[in-house]
């Protein structure tokens, strides 16, 4: 299997980005609704870690998809109806914001709490802010309210995949893992 991306599909290293990042997603969401339903107190605070430590993870994943994506080619889009390959264009473009505000609001969330990031008990990134409870309020809402809308992409993008797995297989071997 080539590294690099063609035309006809995608290289090992974008496959693999694309689904640790998958698997990051998913993880954070689960840790982040885990932890909604815990009570304030140690075990809160484990999974607040953990949860902030996958978050630092995957953002040093997205930043290097990013950069992989800037310097590699991009396949081909799917010989599909127009309106569908807008739709797809679209989802794919929320999802990336959806990440994007992620990726702020979370780091946001802690330091205007007063606290620095924890990274798998190995190190902290500190706050470059000090506590602001107002703007703590306001990046908790949109970091909750935006993991809920990316939850939303994301099941969109894996029933288009399925569509594509039912009408196309071909185009999905484009990004199944182990082609």
């Amino acid at each position: 299997m080539q590294v690099e991306d063609t035309r006809s599909g995608y290289g090992a290293l974008s496959l693999a980005i694309h689904w640790l990042a998958a698997a990051g997603i998913i993880a954070l969401w689960l840790l982040g609704n885990q932890m909604e339903d815990l009570p304030r107190g140690p075990e809160r605070t484990a999974a607040l870690d953990l949860h902030v430590s996958v978050g630092v993870a995957l953002f040093v994943i997205l930043a290097g998809r990013v950069l992989w994506r800037l310097f590699s080619t991009l396949p081909d889009s799917p010989d599909e109806a127009p309106a569908l390959r807008i739709f797809a264009r679209v989802v794919q473009v929320g999802l990336l914001l959806c990440l994007t505000i992620l990726i702020i609001s979370g780091p946001m969330t802690i330091w205007t709490a007063g606290r620095p990031l924890p990274v798998f008990g190995l190190f902290t990134i500190p706050s470059p802010l000090t506590e602001n409870h107002s703007l703590h309020e306001v990046f908790e809402t949109v970091h909750v309210v935006t993991s809920k809308v990316i939850l939303v992409l994301f099941l969109v993008h894996v029933l288009g995949a399925l569509k594509l797995w039912v009408t196309r297989p071909s185009l999905l071997r484009m990004v199944a893992p182990g082609r």
